[in-house]
Order: C-alpha cells, then sequence, then structure tokens
C-alpha cells in the first residue's frame, strides 16, 4: 500500500472542486439598453440602483427608501 512511488496516482484523483470561470461582464452600452428594455420604473430604478452600487440581488431586495440618503450618497445595505 505505498503510494508515495507511484506517480499516476494523483492524476486519476477526482477534485470536488471546478476550476473558476469568470463572470460575464455586461458592456455600459449592453446596461443601457437592458435598463431602456425594463418598462417598469419602479423595476428600472431598483437594477439602476443595483447595478450603480454593485448590489446583490438579496441587498437590492431587502432595501427600503429609508435606506438611501441621496444627500450624502451613501446606501444602508442589511
Amino acid at each position: 500500500g505505498v503510494t508515495l512511488v507511484h506517480a499516476e496516482i494523483p492524476e486519476r484523483i477526482v477534485y470536488a472542486r471546478s476550476p473558476r470561470t469568470l463572470p460575464v461582464v455586461l458592456s455600459a452600452d449592453e446596461v443601457v439598453h437592458f435598463l431602456e428594455a425594463v418598462p417598469s420604473l419602479k423595476t428600472r430604478t431598483a437594477l439602476t440602483t443595483a447595478y450603480a452600487a454593485g448590489l446583490r440581488a438579496s441587498e437590492t431586495v431587502g432595501l427600503k427608501v429609508g435606506d438611501i440618503d441621496s444627500g450624502r450618497g451613501v446606501i444602508l445595505v442589511r
């Protein structure tokens, strides 16, 4: 049972992690076209805020009007 002499053993091990892939990033024009296609002003505002602030979906859904301080340019993310 000594495997130190078998160089091919590590090549046969199945690893749990998949290689990381880079996220797909939209160009500025694609973002503008996407947001222009959203018919609801409320939804468009939420998506614009999420995109501009780099918020996750759960963070965006949890926002309240009082969490946004437009005077200071601050959003309270919970």
